[in-house]
């Protein structure tokens, strides 16, 4: 507009006249007007965005999913940055030294330890880089959709823990069940046994006492057949000579026992007289 002004003013015959230095003027006055208003628009604009921004700002630090996604995306990178650089650093020395053994011979293997060097650096660099990034973008994520997935987590975890009281009930119940019915077939079985050994007990006690009557039945008929035996002057005469016979029969055969055997041993010593200079006879 500055332009158009001034070219009118000035004309087509080149000179600067009063005319076209007021049109110059208008024209710069409205140039400026025109900045002051777009600067006072652009500053309301800005003070408008900023104001946007802080309030969006404000609303994201006040949402816990963000401060959830934030947080675990943080720890994410933390880790995966750790173990990303970790693994670069090991692989990228593997692969630097590997490299550095081509021109080994011509710098004395010292571009083995200096391709380890550059290698574990990229490596590392690389790594941490490559695992941060990755780290965080899962950990936030994971975070974050575990945050807004939180009351159906809570419902699980409800629900299971509800599963597990009633299997755990149930499971109680049962083997209280088991146990009771063990308990009461022992109890039976135990009360049998005992009414059987009573049983028992009573036939035995029943058989000892008449084995008893008949062994005091036996014992008294003994005794008096000993009696009679004892006050029969038969037997006693009987029993008198039969020991005095006894006596007399032990004393002769004694006495011929001797004889006979001091003349059958005499016998036999005679045999090794020679030997015995004539002991072995007596």
């Amino acid at each position: 507009k500055v332009f158009k002004l001034a070219r009118q003013g000035i004309g087509t015959s080149g000179a600067c006249t009063p005319a076209a230095m007021e049109s110059i003027s208008a024209g710069a006055s409205a140039a400026q007007q025109w900045v002051a208003e777009t600067a006072t628009e652009c500053r309301k604009r800005a003070v408008a965005a900023g104001e946007g921004a802080r309030a969006k700002g404000a609303e994201l630090a006040s949402d816990h999913g963000i401060r959830a996604a934030a947080l675990s995306a943080t720890g994410g990178a933390v880790g995966g940055g750790a173990v990303g650089a970790t693994t670069g650093a090991l692989s990228g020395g593997a692969l630097g030294a590997a490299v550095g053994l081509v021109p080994a011979l011509l710098t004395f293997g010292l571009s083995i330890p200096v391709g380890a060097a550059v290698g574990g650096g990229l490596g590392l660099v690389l790594g941490g880089s490559a695992g941060g990034a990755a780290g965080f973008v899962g950990a936030g994520a994971v975070g974050y959709g575990a945050y807004t997935k939180r009351e159906e987590i809570s419902g699980a975890a409800s629900s299971l823990r509800a599963k597990v009281a009633e299997l755990r009930g149930a499971t109680k119940e049962r083997v209280y069940s088991t146990v009771s019915s063990v308990r009461a077939r022992l109890a039976a079985g135990v009360a049998a046994v005992r009414e059987r050994f009573r049983a028992r007990g009573a036939i035995a006690k029943e058989g000892a006492v008449a084995v008893k009557d008949r062994a005091v039945a036996a014992a008294q008929a003994a005794r008096e057949k000993t009696v009679e035996f004892a006050s029969d002057r038969t037997v006693q005469v009987t029993a008198a000579s039969a020991a005095g016979g006894a006596v007399t029969m032990g004393a002769g055969g004694a006495a011929t026992g001797l004889v006979a055997g001091g003349v059958l041993g005499a016998v036999v010593g005679m045999a090794p007289a020679l030997f015995t200079f004539g002991l072995s006879i007596p």
